[in-house]
């Protein structure tokens, strides 16, 4: 579903970036190719929660979930304190920073910075241009200052400050959003939002290793490592989820919901959840919002049963069923409204544009409305039964698999729609029957979706949404 989309989004964006299918290959957002920002906007430096930007305009979609914890706090390494680094002394003489003389503001450079704390100037006669803390861990204050589009780490290093780290970021947009002791292992880590364009905001943890600023998060997305969790109009939360002490990180993508030619169309958000695994921040939960459409429930419990997750799996498939709430999809509906979203957004911007030259604007053809499609629910309904039943063998429970594979019979075999579906569950059934062994018999099923390759299009197909999975043969039967 969306990492497909996701890995897309990577290959189109940042060509250069992601030219190699290797593991070994790690995105950084610093470097994709975006589009240089306003050069006139000089973003500002605070210690708050997560500030979206105007242009995002999202209503905040940000909960508390709950995961399994994967790391034991109990293996925790604090960082061994380094010895504390030699500062030149304070000089009581050495004026503050005058920034604004002659009627006129200025931030100074890194060169003037230098020479200002290496001759005994004050860290808090400097800070309005930064952060004064300790964001090495060797006891002693650094200062991050933020000039030109880009941070520098100012510490002491042989008796004088030097530059210990410079970080542009995307577009030069850098953003210090958070600084904290995430994992407990006594050095402080910081959170770093970068703002690009179309509202694709991301973040970054960094902390010191001894010798340089390193990311901890490590997403692995088929053979591709990103060091950065994002989205557009992203929001995201610091919590310790389970109270072990150690601080989760939860992300909320709203991925394509900025853009107005898009309403309508099945979109789903989704929340991520980064944990300390010991080493680095990686994903332990990527959840969608819940499903509207009835093809979501489908395809989320297909999703959980890869995954070995079958109660929750069981539970989506009867949601499939019995949930009359559920939304129908269709390929008509699809197309009703793509046309109907691309018209509106058309039709504003013709407006917008002949007000301004004192035109009327011309309307835009509206299209017939698309009546729901009443073979969806038999199809999908028995998919489920037919998937019920199969999970029900993998665990071991023959006397609920047959009681389910005969309902799906009485329900569904006389049904025109439905009737290819309990074809493929009894393919399985009697191959099952034959030789008590569930891969011949998804060998069986499977069979079967090819020689019927319309079973599969209810499923997931183009019509279904960027973040729907494309169902093949072998989805049908995974065991």
């Amino acid at each position: 579903m969306r990492k497909i989309f996701f890995i897309i989004f990577a290959i189109v964006f940042c060509p250069a970036a992601c030219n190699s299918p290797k593991i070994t290959q790690v995105v950084s957002p610093s470097q994709l190719p975006y589009e240089s920002p306003n050069p006139s906007v000089t973003p500002t430096i605070e210690f708050a929660a997560t500030q979206i930007p105007a242009t995002a305009k999202v209503t905040s979609h940000l909960t508390m979930p709950t995961f399994t914890p994967t790391f034991d706090t109990k293996t925790i390494v604090t960082v061994t304190p380094v010895s504390k680094a030699v500062c030149p002394k304070e000089n009581p003489t050495v004026p503050n920073f005058d920034v604004c003389k002659n009627g006129g503001c200025s931030i100074p450079d890194g060169k003037t910075i230098l020479n200002y704390l290496n001759s005994g100037g004050r860290l808090d006669g400097i800070k309005f241009i930064g952060e004064v803390a300790d964001f090495t861990g060797d006891g002693v204050k650094d200062l991050l200052a933020y000039s030109d589009g880009e941070f520098s780490v100012y510490g002491c290093n042989d008796g004088k400050y030097q530059v210990i780290w410079e970080f542009k970021g995307t577009q030069r947009t850098p953003h210090l959003d958070y600084i904290g002791d995430l994992n407990r292992d006594g050095v402080p880590e910081l959170i770093i939002i970068n703002a690009e364009r179309h509202a694709f905001l991301s973040i970054q943890i960094f902390e010191w290793n001894g010798s340089e600023f390193v990311s901890l998060i490590k997403r692995i997305v088929d053979s591709y490592v990103f060091d950065f969790l994002g989205g557009v109009a992203f929001e995201y939360k610091v919590s310790d989820l389970n109270n072990d002490g150690v601080k989760e990180v939860i992300g909320v993508d709203n991925e394509l919901f900025t853009y107005e030619g898009l309403a309508g169309i099945p979109l789903r958000r989704f929340t991520t959840i980064l944990a300390w695994n010991g080493r680095n921040y990686v994903v332990v939960s990527d959840e969608p919002s819940p499903p509207t459409y009835r093809f979501q429930a489908i395809q989320d419990a297909d999703y959980e049963v890869l995954h070995g997750r079958y109660e929750k799996a069981l539970n989506l498939y009867h949601e499939a069923i019995f949930n009359d709430k559920l939304e129908w999809w269709s390929k008509e509906r699809h197309e009703f409204e793509v046309y109907t979203a691309l018209n509106s957004y058309f039709e504003k911007d013709s407006r917008n544009y002949t007000i301004f030259l004192t035109m009327t604007p011309t309307p835009y053809p509206t299209m017939a409305t698309v009546p729901p499609d009443k073979t969806e629910y038999p199809r999908l309904a028995a998919y489920a039964y037919y998937r019920i039943m199969l999970v029900y063998f993998v665990q071991g429970n023959k006397a609920e698999a047959e009681t389910t594979y005969e309902t799906l019979q009485q329900k569904f075999a006389d049904n025109q729609y439905s009737a290819p579906y309990v074809e493929m569950a009894t393919s399985f059934w009697n191959a099952y029957q034959s030789l008590q062994n569930i891969t011949i018999a998804c060998d069986a099923a499977i069979e079967y979706s090819i020689k019927h390759p319309s079973v599969l299009i209810p499923l997931g197909s183009d019509y279904h949404g960027v973040q729907s999975k494309i169902y093949k043969p072998e989805d049908v039967c995974p065991f």
